[in-house]
């Protein structure tokens, strides 16, 4: 306990967290929780705990490019590639998020479609022999 109350003074007297850290020979998160269990340290204005960041995760987890979902998998299927479905999608679309958000839908779907050619490479062996 005598650690923590000299933490706590030196915070008072106005030292930053880092160099109470230093002199007190413990870490910046254990100089901030003892500054923040006695009231001396806030956290800054918008910060959320990972508790609150995850369930926004989960809440917006509809992409921003499932109304152009039909449009990618035709577009996949005629074998085009990422960035060439990106700029159709702006130019001809009005389609105004980033590419990385396309990204991951044109992966997963390249991913499916060969997993399809190569079920059906293995059923062509298969009648081969």
């Amino acid at each position: 306990m005598d650690e923590k109350q000299r933490i706590i003074d030196l915070l008072r007297l106005g030292r930053s967290p880092r160099r109470v850290a230093h002199e007190a020979g413990h870490s910046r998160v254990t100089v901030t929780r003892y500054g923040r269990e006695a009231g001396l340290l806030r956290r800054p204005p918008d910060w959320r705990s990972e508790a609150e960041i995850a369930a926004d995760k989960s809440r917006s987890s509809k992409s921003c490019c499932e109304p152009y979902r039909a449009f990618i998998e035709a577009e996949v299927v005629k074998g085009r590639h990422g960035v060439a479905i990106y700029q159709s999608l702006v130019e001809h679309r009005g389609y105004t998020d980033s590419y990385d958000a396309v990204k991951p839908h044109d992966r997963r779907l390249v991913q499916k479609d060969s997993n399809d050619v190569g079920a059906a490479l293995d059923l062509s062996v298969d009648a081969l022999e």
